[in-house]
């Protein structure tokens, strides 16, 4: 048996055991042989609004990820739209050629990966308005 305990940014906490399975998603006729993934035995999800929540899910750039993992099938590409917080409205998480949303008040943006940080995304700043005001940035870091 191998455990695993992963920390991640915003403070949620997962520990349990490693297992590998065969999945697919939906009516999906692409199916991922030997999936790793967790099985939590201890999750502390530090946003947690509603007891409805019973797992997370790893979007990273790091190798045990669910991107990561099915990336090759999926051109590395997926979306999810980001709602407001106390948002109550649904959204979906798209893979693949599904994952192009073009849709009125869209707006996309690559993600980038920083070698330093392997595991995670960032965006290029292009810079920062207040109300119609643009405010000057240093440059220096803009990612």
């Amino acid at each position: 048996m191998c455990t695993y305990g992963i920390y991640y940014a915003d403070g949620s906490v997962s520990i349990g055991v490693l297992a590998t399975e065969s999945i697919h998603f939906g009516s999906q006729t692409i199916k991922f042989p030997n999936f790793t993934f967790g099985c939590g035995l201890y999750n502390n999800f530090a946003h947690r609004t509603s007891d409805k929540v019973t797992g997370i899910v790893g979007l990273g750039a790091g190798p045990l990820s669910l991107v990561s993992q099915i990336g090759d099938k999926i051109g590395h590409k997926f979306s999810y739209c980001l709602l407001p917080f106390s948002s109550n409205s649904p959204t979906k998480l798209k893979f693949g050629n599904e994952a192009t949303i073009q849709s009125n008040g869209v707006v996309s943006a690559p993600l980038i990966i920083d070698p330093s940080f392997p595991s995670y995304y960032f965006l290029q700043l292009e810079g920062v308005s207040v109300g119609q005001q643009m405010v000057q940035t240093n440059g220096k870091n803009n990612n």
